[in-house]
């Protein structure tokens, strides 16, 4: 049957019903172009003043009438209906179906064999990608569909391109001719603009496994500025999340020590649970280091196994050198936990020489143990047994042998509580058991042997609302057996000490006003009371023993040594403060101020080997003060004076001030000075090191939307030097991005110092080229977002 058209600006509707899930191709085209560039895209979240939407997409016709499922419906000017044949729509010709819309020139639908031919400026659009070609042929019955001369646009990623001609068969499968795929603006004209065909893929062909969810491209080229930079006759990629096997994108660099650096990495996909990367490290200095990483995961628990080998170091008297590091951490049963660790490396030069860190550099040890932990909590009751069997490798070469950790084979832990009960007694009991050994490294000052230890505890809480006291009581006997003991006087010494402390404080608020904002204030004075007998203890080992960095906490520690070697005598008492401050409005913390000190009722005697006497009748002033009380800036500092030596111990100052996104400014001061009563020459005490006066300046700031710098700079005011200083550039657009950082920091305790730049450079919608920097950046500078 035919309808005449009279009103040539009338629209005539056609209803049919369809069988097949129509122009499902299109999707699945967009998916392809997508996954075919192993997207790391810019995304949705990424628009607006940086990335704004395409505007070249026409935009998406209004419906009359909303769709009914699979129903597919057709409109035009004019339409000629012949039933059981073919329809034929012209002139603002549209098809909608689920959520896809077409327009054309003229649109023939064949019902006999459910075939749909569309000619001339064919548009479709759906939820994730916008396609126009000069035609398209649909078999609806067969799921198949084939379209000529694309042009299209991801609406999710900005990703477009071109492509002579696309295939679809059954939905299973699609092929794109002569493809090529960019996030890049179209051109301008102007040849600064830096958003516009700055990069293309291109590939002859493209097919597209949506069952293996597998992708393999032909003759594919990547061209920047229409130069090619790369080429490979054949590709072969996943189009989801899927791991594959093949190389990786290479890494670029440049020290002062290892010179121009290349690595091209292979990624290994062995299984579902297992894959391995094997990257080869080119140093024009150095030579060729291959370098490997394992990775596995297990029902419950994961490893991960690194491994570095040079072979024949020519500035090591052409020696090879490696390292390896093994971890691996299990849970099993319902409580236990197993940690395996081996660090080592071939030479105490490695770190210095291969690490591109200043806290690589000043490690002094790598450890190798492995742990086992089980916890019990029947009716309340907490019982925890934990053991390591441990050992350290020196990599601090002007590291004296006394000074050198001991090896621990093995070190078993009991600690058991009561059912927390408060006005009621509660119950603890702590048991230790530790072999220490150095093997051959013993000096005149060390002696190998065991040590037994075990402190049962009583305590009372009582708490209210308004105020707490606990009072605790205990002892702790320690044994030793000692080995080829040519340094104390008795192979089996021991020592047995009580200790009594009271606990207390009480809770005080009110409502005041700060800076225009309700607030509420508290405030929270603490007593705490300390008393142990003295006792001599020279006649006892150092096997793991130092004293506590003085900090406001420690104020309430029960020892002041963070080892069983030595108790410290004490018969003092501490008197402390912490006021905070909340919002009333919204319940946040806006700050805090803290001040405490200890008033000691007789001098501490009791100290580590070479430290003198502690005399004098306090410690330390201890303040602590953090706030977030000001809009966009955040204050944290520490202050520790000795009234005694009239000398402030230790003074720090962190600002931060972020007064909008991706802008961050900090600025620090500390000067930290070694407790002079905890002098020691133990490898326990080595991260008590006078670090002196320093300054700290980091930032990350926008000058453009699309153009930021990164810098930081740490300095020593007593030594007059720098130690680390990096300044850099973050250019990032929806085209491409690029980083740039400069670097030189003090490499080693010679005070040699290391320069070298770190690249990175990503094409938007494709993986980066060059140096990761993100990791080290977001050590650097605190409050750093990347944008890439």
């Amino acid at each position: 049957m035919t309808f005449p058209v009279v009103d040539v600006h009338a629209v005539t509707r056609i209803k049919l019903q369809c069988r097949r899930n129509l122009l499902t191709m299109f999707t699945v085209y967009g998916l392809l172009v997508s996954a075919s560039v192993s997207a790391q895209s810019a995304t949705a979240g990424q628009t607006g003043a940086l990335c704004p939407v395409t505007v070249d997409i026409p935009p998406r016709p209004l419906l009359t009438e909303p769709l009914k499922l699979d129903d597919l419906y057709l409109t035009a000017n004019q339409a000629v209906s012949i039933e059981g044949g073919t329809s034929t729509a012209t002139g603002n010709a549209e098809l909608a179906y689920n959520e896809q819309q077409l327009t054309a020139d003229r649109i023939d639908y064949h019902q006999t064999n459910d075939i749909v031919d569309l000619q001339g400026d064919v548009n479709y659009w759906d939820n994730d990608v916008y396609l126009n070609s000069s035609s398209a042929h649909i078999e609806l019955e067969a799921d198949n569909g084939a379209f000529a001369d694309v042009n299209y646009w991801l609406l999710d990623n900005r990703g477009r391109g071109k492509a002579d001609k696309v295939n679809v068969s059954s939905g299973t499968l699609t092929v794109g001719e002569r493809v090529d795929y960019t996030t890049c603006d179209p051109d301008t004209g102007s040849p600064w603009n830096l958003t516009t065909n700055i990069w293309k893929l291109s590939a002859s062909k493209l097919t597209l496994n949506h069952e293996t969810d597998r992708a393999y491209g032909k003759h594919v080229i990547l061209k920047v500025k229409g130069i090619p930079i790369f080429y490979t006759p054949w590709l072969s990629f996943p189009t989801s999340d899927k791991r594959k096997s093949g190389f990786l994108m290479p890494g670029f660099g440049s020290s002062t020590r290892n010179g121009a650096e290349l690595q091209v990495p292979y990624y290994w996909n062995i299984a579902p649970d297992m894959d391995a990367t094997i990257t080869p490290r080119l140093m024009s200095n150095v030579g060729a280091m291959l370098a490997g990483q394992y990775r596995y995961l297990l029902s419950r628990g994961s490893g991960t196994l690194d491994i570095e080998y040079l072979q024949g170091d020519s500035r090591f008297d052409d020696k090879s050198r490696s390292s390896i590091a093994f971890e691996h951490r299990q849970t099993f049963l319902q409580s236990g936990y197993l940690a395996l660790l081996y660090n080592r490396v071939s030479d105490q030069h490695y770190l210095e020489d291969f690490s591109s860190s200043l806290l690589g550099t000043s490690i002094q040890f790598l450890e190798q143990s492995a742990t086992t932990s089980y916890t019990w909590s029947p009716g309340g009751h907490y019982l925890n047994l934990y053991n390591v069997i441990g050992n350290f490798q020196t990599v601090d070469r002007n590291l004296p042998v006394a000074a050198r950790p001991y090896k621990r084979l093995p070190s078993t832990t009991l600690n058991y509580g009561s059912p927390y009960k408060n006005t009621r007694l509660n119950y603890n009991l702590l048991g230790k058991f530790d072999y220490f050994t150095k093997g051959n490294d013993i000096s005149l000052s060390s002696v190998n042997g065991m040590r037994y230890d075990i402190a049962p505890a009583i305590s009372l809480p009582m708490n209210r609302q308004s105020y707490f006291v606990i009072p605790k009581a205990g002892a702790r006997f320690t044994q030793y057996h000692l080995d080829g003991n040519n340094n104390f006087s008795d192979e089996r010494p021991d020592r047995l000490l009580p200790f009594f402390s009271l606990d207390s404080g009480i809770f005080l608020e009110r409502n005041t006003r700060i800076l225009g904002e309700q607030v509420l204030q508290t405030l929270e004075p603490r007593f705490y009371y300390l008393y142990v007998p003295e006792e001599d203890q020279t006649d006892l080992p150092i096997f793991d023993t130092g004293p506590n960095l003085p900090t406001f906490a420690s104020l309430f520690y029960e020892n002041r040594f963070n080892g069983f070697d030595r108790i410290g005598d004490a018969n003092q008492f501490t008197l402390a403060a912490t006021s905070s401050l909340y919002s009333e409005s919204t319940g946040q913390h806006l700050g805090y101020f803290s001040l405490g000190q200890t008033y000691y009722l007789r001098d501490l005697t009791v100290t580590m080997p070479g430290a003198p006497v502690q005399a004098g009748n306090q410690s330390a002033i201890f303040s602590e003060l953090g706030t977030t009380l000001f809009d966009n800036l955040e204050l944290r500092a520490e202050f520790q004076w000795d009234p005694i030596l009239d000398a402030t111990q230790k003074l720090g100052f962190h600002a931060m001030y972020r007064p909008g996104p991706g802008k961050v400014l900090n600025l620090g001061y500390s000067d930290y000075k070694l407790d002079p009563y905890a002098t020691v020459i133990d490898s326990t005490n080595i991260g008590n090191f006078v670090r002196g006066k320093q300054t700290d300046i980091s930032f990350h700031w926008p000058v453009k939307p699309e153009l930021n710098v990164v810098g930081k700079w740490n300095y020593a005011l007593e030594e007059a030097r720098t130690l680390d200083v990096f300044a850099g550039l973050e250019y990032n657009s929806c085209c491409w991005g690029v980083r740039i950082v400069g670097r030189r920091f003090l490499s080693n305790i010679e005070g040699e110092f290391e320069s070298g730049v770190f690249l990175q450079f990503e094409l938007k919608g494709l993986a980066g080229i060059g140096e990761k920097t993100v990791d080290f950046l977001n050590r650097s500078i605190p409050g750093y977002e990347s944008e890439f």
